[in-house]
């Protein structure tokens, strides 16, 4: 299959290394791109006014209580139970914040019974699908991303980023080229609930931390996740591959009519 491909455009370091380790013969071809983003869709909301106005209107908040969130398909990859471990036990310890769950899958149920249990319903939330995670994301003080399994990117987490969110993330797949570890985030080992714990509190009780964090981050995605210049940099490796292919064809041609 690697012989009719012209060029291999992996959205990783990781995944291009994937690639490199399986098809050697076809490391020249391969060319990372980073997935971009929509840096005007998704950008920190600075008005502490604004915050609590879209608190309270999507989220029905209307303190300034430190609010932590997991974003994504609620299945056992993604880690949700390990989420939903940290958010009991940081109640449980009487730690100040509300948690918000956004998603769907199998672990829906289980989701639901925790977030209307009698001790929980008041600080751990389900908020089901939404089309408004941009708003979400804007007034979330710690987006969390515990995948157990080898993000080839990890989209969420720079959308999070690039709304001056800090990140706890799995140290796992792509996601340590998306979250610089203690400059945008944390990255835990995954699987590791205690540690996964540990990163969340500090983020939760660290405000310092969190702003640091929080504008490394959007730097970090205005730097290397702009949507324009993932467009402008598939456009030339585009143009790059069909002037290739012209010249190749006119080497053959001018070949055959010597041959004829």
């Amino acid at each position: 299959m690697s012989l009719v491909i012209d060029a291999y455009l992996p959205v990783s370091d990781f995944v291009a290394a994937r690639i490199a380790l399986n098809l050697p013969n076809a490391q020249h071809k391969i060319r990372r791109l980073y997935n971009g983003i929509d840096l005007t869709r998704f950008q920190p909301t600075n008005s502490k006014d604004n915050v609590l106005r879209i608190k309270s209107e999507l989220l029905g908040i209307s303190d300034d209580v430190t609010t932590v969130a997991f974003i994504g398909q609620l299945t056992q990859e993604k880690g949700v139970d390990l989420f939903l471990n940290v958010a009991k036990r940081c109640v449980d310890d009487g730690v100040e914040c509300r948690f918000f769950i956004i998603g769907d899958g199998a672990f829906r149920k289980e989701v639901e019974n925790l977030c209307s249990h009698h001790l929980y319903r008041n600080d751990i939330h389900y908020l089901g699908l939404r089309s408004d995670v941009p708003d979400i994301l804007r007034v979330t003080d710690v987006f969390v991303m515990p995948s157990l399994w080898e993000e080839a990117f990890g989209l969420t987490a720079i959308e999070a980023s690039a709304c001056g969110v800090p990140v706890v993330a799995s140290n796992i797949g792509g996601l340590p080229e998306v979250i610089l570890h203690h400059h945008s985030g944390i990255l835990v080992e995954a699987g590791d609930e205690l540690c996964l714990y540990n990163a969340i509190r500090r983020m939760i009780e660290d405000t310092d931390a969190r702003v640091e964090f929080g504008k490394n981050g959007r730097r970090h995605a205005e730097q290397n996740f702009n949507l324009d210049n993932m467009v402008s940099k598939t456009f030339s490796h585009y143009q790059l591959l069909l002037n290739s292919n012209e010249s190749l064809w006119k080497s053959m041609k001018k070949m055959l009519e010597l041959r004829g």
